[in-house]
């Protein structure tokens, strides 16, 4: 059997989650684990790189958030993608809403400072603000993202 579809059934993946041609190439969270346990090279957890997640109602709202994590050098980096759909449950029924994400490349160390920042600036009461680990990267870009969240 191949390598196991963490996310469940993708173009191209079998029932069984096994992934086949002409799938993207996906690593598994256990693949990035074995990378991450392999490198010992003596970072501390809370220095790692990280991608937070952020959906806003509108290109404004995501323009206005981003801008303050980069001017506040809460993040090194932000990237608007201007819109996706959700479908979600609230408040007892299934909304649908066109959204924009935001992602940004910060530090796990910041997330407290991002999440403070994000509430503050976000009209939803519980807005989606999730983080992503980069585990591994091409790593003259992650020396760039602690340069520039550095205080």
């Amino acid at each position: 059997m191949g390598p196991r579809c963490p996310l469940g059934l993708l173009r191209g993946a079998s029932a069984d989650g096994a992934i086949g041609p002409p799938t993207a190439i996906l690593v598994t969270t256990a693949a990035l684990s074995a990378v991450a346990e392999a490198k010992d090279d003596g970072v501390a957890c809370d220095e790692r790189s990280f991608a937070p997640d952020v959906l806003a109602p509108s290109f404004d709202v995501a323009h206005t958030i981003g801008r303050t994590l980069v001017e506040e050098r809460l993040a090194a980096c932000v990237n608007i993608i201007p819109e996706m759909h959700s479908i979600y449950h609230w408040a007892g029924s299934i909304k649908m809403a066109a959204e924009v994400v935001l992602i940004a490349k910060s530090r796990a160390a910041l997330f407290e400072e991002i999440e403070k920042r994000v509430r503050e600036l976000h009209p939803y009461d519980c807005p989606c603000l999730v983080a992503w680990p980069i585990e591994v990267g091409h790593q003259p870009y992650l020396d760039w993202i602690a340069k520039e969240t550095a205080r």
